[in-house]
């Protein structure tokens, strides 16, 4: 009996990341098919950067997002991350930024004024 949970355990670990890897595929694309998110696919953002939040306006809504409600900021190679402590991400793409320099160091210095951390990601790949 210990024997095959031993296999059935070693089976699940070879390949459950892999079966992840497919459900997020799948759950991910099928949620960006909606219409809600695909309303939201080439529509231009304003953002400005004020002294206790990062307020963001588009034609559909202006949304405010207070310093103090940031667990962390995290850049990678391609773009830059504001995890919320409500599970939710803002996302600014490198990109589109005329100067991503000048916005990381200004992520930098408000991660130190507010005391949280600064995640330098930028050899980070998807696997």
């Amino acid at each position: 009996m210990s024997i095959v949970f031993i296999v059935v355990g070693g089976i699940g670990f070879i390949f459950f990341p892999q079966y992840l890897k497919w459900y997020y595929k799948k759950h991910f694309s099928k949620t960006i098919q909606t219409d809600e998110y695909r309303s939201l696919v080439g529509l231009e953002n304003s953002i400005i950067f004020n002294e206790d939040n990062i307020e963001v306006i588009n034609s559909k809504a202006e949304t405010k997002y207070l310093h103090q409600n940031f667990d962390y900021i995290s850049e990678t190679h391609d773009n830059f991350f504001i995890k919320l402590k409500t599970i939710s991400m803002l996302t600014f793409p490198k990109n589109q930024i005329e100067n991503s320099n000048e916005l990381r160091d200004y992520f930098q210095k408000l991660c130190a004024q507010i005391k949280i951390e600064y995640i330098d990601d930028k050899n980070w790949t998807w696997k």
